[in-house]
Order: C-alpha cells, then sequence, then structure tokens
C-alpha cells in the first residue's frame, strides 16, 4: 500500500514502521561494539520471537494489517539481520506480488512510494554532555572511527545552520527568513516600503509593478497582480488580487477573489467564499462573506454583505445588512443590476431586490421587489406637541 493510496482511502496520513522482531534479532550490544549504553536494547521488547515458524506468524500478521487496513508500511531492520532468514524473504516476495496486484485494482492508480532510510548510526548518538542534547556533529568523529569518507559543505548563509534553544532565538531566525524573502522579491521588481517589516508564510505570487507597504502579513497562497497595491497593516490569505487593484491600510481578505481595479478598504474585512468582479468598491467597516458582487457596484461605508449575489452597478448604503441568519439556517439576498440600497436598510432573507429598484433609507425589506419600483418600509412620522 502506498502513501498516496492510503491517503485516498483514509483522507489522511496513515502509515506505519514494522521493525518486526525475529528469531534473528539479538541484542544490539552484540551486534555493534558500544553501540548502546549497557543495559538497554538487551531485554524486553527488544528480543525477537523463539522460533521461525512465530517470526514468519508475525511478520504475515503485520502484512495482512497494512493490506486491509489500507495503510502505507515498510519494514525497518533496526541494526541488521533480523530478515536474513530464506523462508522469511520468500514471504516477502509474495507480500510484493501480492500488493503489486492489489495495486493493480483501477480504484488504485497511484505508484508513489515513500522511503524513509536512517543511518543506524544515528542509535549510537548519546546525550553524554553538559546540555544533555544530541548533537548531530558527532556524527563526523563517528564516520571518521569508522573510516567512512568525510566531505564537507559549505552554507551559502549563516543562518541556514544555526541552533534555536529559546523564543528569542527562534523569533530571530524567522526574521532573517522573512528578509531574504522580503530581498527575492524586491528582486524581481517588488517595491517594498521597508523589507524589515514584512511577514509572509506561505506563496506569495507578484505581477509587475506590485507595491507592498509596511507591516502586512501574507498566509497561504496569495497571488497579486500587475500594479496591485497593498497599503500598510493587511493581512491577507489564501487570495487572489487582480491588476491594478488597491488594499487600503488594516484591511483583512481571507480565502477571496478579487477582479481588476477593485478598492478595498481600509478597515474593510472579506471573508472565505468572497468574489469581486472588476471595478468593485469596499469602503470601511465593511464586510463580505461568501458572496459575489459584480462589477462596478458599492458598498462604500458601515455595511454588512452576507451570502448575497450582487448585480452590477449596484449601490448598498451606509447601515446596510443582509439579515442573512434566523437561528437556523442561513438564506440568500439577491440585488439585481442597478438596484440601490438606501442607507440603514435591512434586508431580511431570503429576499430579490429587482432590476434597477430602490429602498428607501430605513426600511426593513422582508419581502421580494419587483423591477423598476421604489420599496418604501417605515413607521409614520408624526409630530406631537413638547410636553412642558
Amino acid at each position: 500500500m502506498t502513501v498516496l493510496d492510503s491517503l485516498k482511502l483514509h483522507g489522511k496520513l496513515y502509515f506505519t514502521e514494522y521493525d518486526s522482531r525475529t528469531h534473528l534479532t539479538r541484542p544490539l550490544a552484540e551486534c555493534r561494539e558500544n553501540a548502546c549504553k549497557p543495559g538497554t536494547y538487551d531485554r524486553g521488547v527488544w528480543l525477537g520471537p523463539a522460533s521461525p515458524a512465530v517470526s514468519r506468524g508475525v511478520i504475515r500478521a503485520t502484512f495482512a494489517r497494512q493490506l486491509t487496513h489500507g495503510h502505507a508500511s515498510w519494514w525497518f531492520d533496526m541494526w541488521g539481520g533480523w530478515f536474513a532468514d530464506p523462508d522469511i524473504m520468500r514471504d516477502m516476495a509474495e507480500f510484493v506480488r501480492i500488493a503489486q496486484q492489489d495495486l493493480a485494482n483501477p480504484q488504485r492508480q497511484s505508484i508513489a512510494q515513500l522511503a524513509v532510510v536512517v543511518d543506524e548510526n544515528a542509535y549510537a548518538l548519546t546525550n553524554d554532555n553538559a546540555q544533555q542534547e544530541y548533537y548531530l556533529t558527532d556524527i563526523v568523529a563517528m564516520a571518521v572511527a569508522e573510516r567512512v569518507p568525510v566531505v564537507t559543505a559549505s552554507a551559502r548563509d549563516a543562518t541556514g545552520v544555526l541552533g534555536v534553544k529559546s523564543p528569542l532565538q527562534l523569533a530571530d531566525l524567522g526574521r532573517s527568513f522573512q528578509r531574504r524573502q522580503a530581498e527575492t522579491l524586491m528582486e524581481a521588481g517588488v517595491r517594498r516600503a521597508d523589507p524589515a517589516r514584512f511577514d509572509q508564510r506561505g506563496e506569495l505570487v507578484c505581477g509587475n509593478d506590485v507595491e507592498i507597504d509596511v507591516n502586512c502579513v501574507f498566509e497561504g497562497t496569495v497571488e497579486l497582480g500587475d500594479s496591485v497595491r497593498i497599503a500598510a497593516n493587511c493581512v491577507i490569505r489564501n487570495a487572489r488580487i487582480g491588476a491594478g487593484t488597491r488594499i487600503e491600510p488594516f484591511s483583512h481578505v481571507d480565502s477571496t477573489t478579487m477582479g481588476e481595479v477593485c478598492v478595498v478598504g481600509p478597515y474593510a474585512r472579506t471573508r472565505p467564499g468572497t468574489v469581486l468582479g472588476n471595478d468593485v468598491h469596499l469602503g470601511n467597516f465593511v464586510e463580505v462573506k461568501n458572496s459575489i458582487i459584480s462589477d462596478h457596484s458599492k458598498a462604500n461605508h458601515l455595511a454588512y454583505v452576507g451570502d448575497a449575489d450582487i448585480g452590477r452597478k449596484v449601490n448598498i448604503g451606509a447601515g446596510t445588512i443582509t439579515c442573512n441568519y434566523d437561528g437556523r439556517q442561513k438564506s440568500q439576498t439577491i440585488l439585481e443590476d442597478g438596484v440601490f440600497i438606501g442607507s440603514n436598510t435591512n434586508l431580511v432573507a431570503p429576499v430579490t431586490i429587482g432590476q434597477n429598484s430602490i429602498t428607501g433609507a430605513g426600511s426593513t425589506i422582508s419581502r421580494n421587489v419587483p423591477p423598476e419600483t421604489l420599496a418604501v418600509e417605515r413607521a409614520e412620522q408624526k409630530h406631537l406637541k413638547k410636553r412642558k
């Protein structure tokens, strides 16, 4: 069973290392002198079955578990000689034939494999030092002692080989990494106000003539088209932003696709499922969630648009909200092309406002509005004599 096959079956990575002991397993100290501290790896689980028959039974059981449970695996001979038996090797050859036949099933097309190779010398490392740490540099001395060729490699950047023993050192190393990423972008033509104040926590792909101001954070996969401008203190996650679009300061963009020449912010927020057409404007304190806003539409102030389908050239007035949740389920609001929503309007979903219709300021719209209609819903204004 390959790793990708297991992933398809379970929806997560599921693999196992089988370091099954056999009747040939001996204590590590008998196989390699000074390979371990006295009294370790020489009893209990480190000793194998007493007979070849039991050994073969254990190995067959582990293979059957791998095949029936659908997880990738490999056998690992930890310090040599555990499987050096003709019958065991014939069993393993049969396992390979069975596994290949299983993988030939049309429902399992992947042939990708995962191989893990561990140098057995690593098991001889100890932490017998003042810091009680394992030092990889000790491997060099072990290699020289065993006449293994040792070659050197020069690090292009000293930060690539620095150790981390505290949160402060981790933060310093992180800043060095961020600086390299910023320099790579700038060498490719991206203009950054200050490369020291920049965080890229994923993949950032930039077109030509892109500008990024200070204290911006990019997470996941972000694509910025030509001439995009990102102002200061923005957080952008898993987004595609079209050419000529401006993201103004303190805006949050999450799992959003934007067309060209949009203006978003300042202090705007787009949540997952948001799709903006071309020339869409979202102003300060506007939040959009799981909605499509088509070309040339605007919500310039203080609005919430959730689970909505907004047509072209729609204007959404300040204080407007889509009332999309009734406590049990979400419902959709549809604003057709040319609609004008007056300030402080409540759109109680599910509701549709027809093409070129207008809602009066302060209205609560809970029924569909036909095209070319003025919809007003508000209490009658009364003037009462002031009491003394």
